[in-house]
């Protein structure tokens, strides 16, 4: 009995620990405010034209991952920020994978 009450404490913490999705606005802060190394790429670099693809429907998180990877193939060394451009591919994968299961 002594060592049930740990691992009831212990699931009960690992199922408090589940991150919630991320949000449009979660996708926009992170996007447009992060770190980038591409010199004179504006913020926005990239990121509207992903916000457009993660506002639609999918029936999958991988119908929307494709997307986002048919995106980046058509942008990817557009502009010269690259970086930024990778940034916001990576995020709208990770939008994805957090709102379909």
């Amino acid at each position: 009995m002594k060592r049930i009450i740990p691992v009831v404490f212990a699931l009960a913490f690992l199922a408090s620990c589940k991150t919630a999705p991320m949000t449009v606005s979660d996708f926009n802060g992170m996007c447009r405010f992060g770190q980038s190394s591409d010199h004179g790429c504006g913020g926005n670099a990239g990121c509207s034209q992903f916000e457009a693809v993660i506002s639609q429907a999918y029936a999958s998180a991988d119908a929307c991952a494709a997307a986002c990877d048919a995106l980046y193939r058509d942008m990817r060394g557009a502009g010269g920020c690259a970086s930024r451009v990778g940034k916001a591919r990576g995020l709208c994968d990770r939008y994805c994978r957090s709102n379909y299961q």
